[in-house]
């Protein structure tokens, strides 16, 4: 995640994402290298390290989502009310046309009964 982004949202679990990540980086790095020298010790505790690491990384996407989540329905209820009154106003401005509409037919009914063509 780059860093403008956790720098707009100001929110601390994106900069712990982003440690936890890189943490998990280093942490696969050195599992690879205690398993190509053959140091089985090393390995499992890298191991155990990396299992916490995404665990962690786990939580911290689970407490995003759910503070994204409500940001997004924060925002959202203004928008609905926003809508609500745009379709009043289109509903208002739809009447005229409307109206002109029969009041035209009127009057070319009224014309023919007339006989004004």
């Amino acid at each position: 995640m780059d860093k403008t982004l956790s720098k707009s949202l100001g929110n601390p679990a994106i900069k712990k994402l982003e440690d936890t990540r890189r943490a998990i980086a280093e942490v696969d790095e050195l599992r690879s290298l205690a398993a190509s020298l053959g140091r089985k010790e090393k390995l499992a505790a890298y191991d155990k390290a990396a299992v916490d690491l995404r665990n962690i990384e786990r939580e911290l996407i689970t407490k995003l989502g759910k503070d994204i989540a409500a940001s997004v329905k924060a925002g959202g209820e203004p928008l609905e009310e926003l809508a609500a009154r745009l379709r009043a106003r289109i509903e208002k401005m739809g009447r005229l046309p409307r109206r002109l509409d029969k009041i035209s037919k009127v009057i070319l009914e009224i014309s023919a009964v007339i006989g004004w063509k």
